[in-house]
């Protein structure tokens, strides 16, 4: 953006940005953090398995493809790949609402759906950030990205919570269709706000080099290194929330709509996470809050395993966990962000974080897709006894999550702020 643009123009553009995040959010948030998209997806008849599958999609897909579109985002100028990300999203979560009608092709016409919606969001992430770029100035990026967080997750757990007040225990196809439509209409605000931004420049089509970026990105090894090691915490940790959506409605037998609701008071936990991450970072540093980010990642893992089942304080239990690792899985996003930025090199800083975002987002992806695996091919028992605990499949899943943990600890070595002193680049 030009330096004759005013704070007020700027100012102007950062609300239209927020605006658009907000609507665009909320169809997001409810494939990924929300039961909606659970029980939807159950509901059509394709079981348990695929309904956890369903929130590995947008990670799966965007692990493959973020590298891909954040190059076809520098050739169609991103403000134009953002709007078309934003109305193709609309359409596939209309079609999902859609989808009932579809008869016996009704569950491929859902899943199909989801996988659209995901490409679309892969799309979008890349184009995205140019555009906040340009509208900041010297010293706003963290306090506006936390604030932009802040804001759209406030709406995404709002609508969140709306749904499940307004579902009962026995809740009919009918409604969840109408809350998935009601979050596609919101969706097409994206498309409107965003055409409200000028579009940042576009290097000529001859400086332009995949190989050459790509390979800059691939060569830096302390961003690959941190990458692996969120691959990992992202593969134990990102699946305990779905899976623990499931433990409560199947095993604990929690009616729906309670579900819902603690789903949306999970996205009110990263909600809160986001808004003080600004203080929280003053107070400790990146180096201190990773390391605590996954010791307490890998104690809810173990609770979540070791709670007994037949307690009548379980649910309650379980839920309160469930939002406390919402909330640390948002931190740890927060702060990771930051550090994958600080080893980007200026020259290389688009596709250096896209590629170190492939590599974790791989683990999150990976974490929920072998979790639904799990479930559906039968390979784990459905109860058995350890030291004379009754356990499901589900706590089977979180015990995978513990081992995972565990074994990752020792690459907290591979953080960089752990390291005082370093011979690579990293922007303080």
């Amino acid at each position: 953006m030009s330096e004759e643009t005013s704070p007020a123009q700027r100012k102007k553009y950062q609300r239209y940005i927020i605006a658009s995040e907000c609507c665009g959010s909320i169809p997001g948030t409810m494939l990924t953090e929300s039961a909606v998209i659970i029980f939807f997806i159950t509901q059509l008849g394709l079981g348990e398995s695929f309904s956890v599958m369903t929130s590995s999609f947008r990670f799966l897909i965007s692990g493959l493809l973020t590298i891909p579109c954040a190059y076809f985002a520098m050739y169609l100028g991103c403000r134009q790949a953002v709007k078309l990300s934003s109305l193709s999203g609309t359409l596939a979560f209309i079609l999902l609402a859609l989808s009932p009608f579809a008869g016996p092709y009704k569950g491929i016409c859902a899943m199909t759906c989801c996988i659209l919606y995901s490409v679309t969001l892969t799309i979008y992430s890349p184009a995205i950030w140019p555009l906040i770029d340009s509208t900041l100035e010297k010293g706003e990026r963290i306090g506006f990205i936390g604030r932009n967080r802040f804001t759209w997750m406030s709406c995404s757990s709002a609508f969140i919570l709306l749904c499940g007040f307004l579902t009962d225990k026995d809740t009919p196809l009918w409604q969840l269709q109408l809350a998935i439509g009601a979050a596609a209409v919101i969706a097409f605000g994206r498309y409107i706000f965003i055409g409200k931004i000028p579009d940042v420049g576009r290097a000529p089509a001859g400086e332009l080099s995949f190989r050459k970026a790509l390979k800059t990105a691939a060569s830096n090894l302390p961003l690959c290194g941190f990458a692996l090691y969120l691959f990992f915490l992202y593969l134990g940790a990102y699946a305990l929330i779905p899976v623990g959506y499931i433990y409560l409605k199947r095993v604990l037998l929690v009616p729906a709509n309670e579900v819902i609701i603690i789903s949306g008071l999970a996205m009110g936990g990263t909600m809160a996470a986001y808004f003080l991450i600004g203080k929280i970072v003053k107070l400790l540093p990146p180096g201190k809050i990773i390391p605590m980010v996954h010791v307490i990642l890998l104690l809810n893992a173990c609770i979540l395993f070791l709670m007994p089942s037949a307690w009548k304080c379980t649910p309650y239990i379980i839920g309160a966990l469930l939002v406390i690792t919402s909330m640390i899985i948002s931190i740890s996003s927060a702060v990771t962000a930051g550090e994958i930025l600080a080893l980007a090199r200026p020259e290389n800083k688009l596709m250096a974080v896209a590629f170190g975002n492939t590599i974790y987002q791989v683990g999150m992806g990976g974490g929920r897709f072998m979790a639904s695996l799990l479930l559906g091919c039968g390979a784990l028992c459905t109860n058995w006894t350890m030291w004379g605990l009754k356990l499901t499949d589900c706590q089977s899943l979180f015990l995978v999550s513990v081992i995972i943990l565990f074994l990752a600890l020792p690459l907290l070595l591979l953080v960089p702020s752990l390291i005082k002193e370093r011979d690579y680049y990293y922007e303080r």
